[in-house]
């Protein structure tokens, strides 16, 4: 018996890049500067007892990518079927995953660069409260 959690559970292939020319990565630069796409949600349970009120809200994140490099490629995913003695807490959900049909792939990306988190000019901030508990 192959011995518990050494079991692959998803194999993730991503091959045949191709540098995506410097242009065209500061014109999508230029082009996402000042949008507002990283979303999260905050939840704080609530402290004091029974009745005190909680938050629950959309938030953004807001951030700024900066590419050094851009590589387009093919990406492809592949479950794999396992049994309750190879992942006996986890088996019934990579199977479900496994049984799943692949709609579309989409280009695998790779990008070498940095990313700031603290946009003073753009700070994050909820978008829609959703009420407290």
């Amino acid at each position: 018996m192959p011995a518990i959690f050494d079991n692959k559970i998803v194999d993730l292939c991503a091959e045949k890049f191709v540098e995506v020319p410097a242009d065209e990565v500061s014109a999508a630069m230029r082009a996402q500067a000042g949008k507002e796409h990283p979303l999260t949600w905050r939840y704080l349970p609530a402290v004091g007892g029974f009745g005190a009120p909680s938050v629950s809200e959309v938030v953004t994140f807001p951030s700024e990518n900066i590419f050094d490099s851009v590589m387009v490629g093919e990406g492809s995913v592949t479950w794999n079927t396992l049994t309750w003695e190879e992942n006996p807490t986890q088996f019934h959900i990579v199977n479900t995953m496994e049984r799943l049909p692949v709609v579309e792939y989409l280009p695998a990306i790779l990008t070498r660069g940095r990313t700031n988190l603290v946009l003073p000019e753009n700070w994050t901030r909820s978008l829609a409260p959703m009420g407290g508990a």
